[in-house]
């Protein structure tokens, strides 16, 4: 049987994964700064891992007994940095798989910051000596709340897509 380790594991994305993993009855463990707050937030039974990832050594206790990782991280100045320390610990650690969420936007050297940080850990992903899968969305329907009054009283989503229109996708889905 798998177990997989699943990195951001409070934001929107990795709960419903988790969730999802818990409901199937498929070994998990979950990545998080705050143990406390990821065991209110995801419930009981949960197998949590507290750590960092600008922590290698939490990064590999993590791994340890882990087949398949989804690598989420939340937008950070150090993002990128972030998904290849444990990109480079998994494929160092024989996990069989990582599953990457990234995003259509993706593109090593865009002017949006997070674009790419995307971009490149795409690539130091694919360079990696492991199997991988990346997912890359447009925009999560759950976003909506973020900006929920500026739709209200302006009628528009503002973001960095220079006019384009969005695909977005309900969270459960990924």
């Amino acid at each position: 049987m798998h177990k997989v380790l699943v990195t951001g594991a409070t934001g929107n994305i990795g709960a419903q994964i988790v969730a999802d993993l818990q409901a199937q009855g498929i070994p998990m463990r979950a990545f998080t700064r705050n143990s406390l707050a990821a065991a209110h937030k995801l419930g009981p039974g949960v197998d949590i891992h507290q750590g960092d990832f600008a922590d290698s050594a939490s990064i590999a206790r993590a791994l340890e007994g882990i087949s398949h990782v989804l690598l989420s991280s939340s937008n950070h100045p150090l993002q990128a940095e972030h998904e290849f320390a444990v990109i480079d610990a998994a494929a160092g650690a024989g996990v069989e798989r990582i599953v990457k969420l990234s995003t259509v936007s993706a593109e090593v050297g865009s002017r949006c910051a997070f674009f790419d940080a995307h971009g490149r850990a795409e690539q130091h992903l694919r360079e990696a000596r492991t199997r991988s899968v990346i997912l890359q969305s447009s925009f999560y329907m759950s976003n909506l709340f973020a900006v929920a009054e500026t739709v209200r009283t302006m009628g528009k989503i503002f973001a960095p897509v220079a006019g384009a229109r969005l695909s977005m996708i309900d969270p459960r889905d990924v």
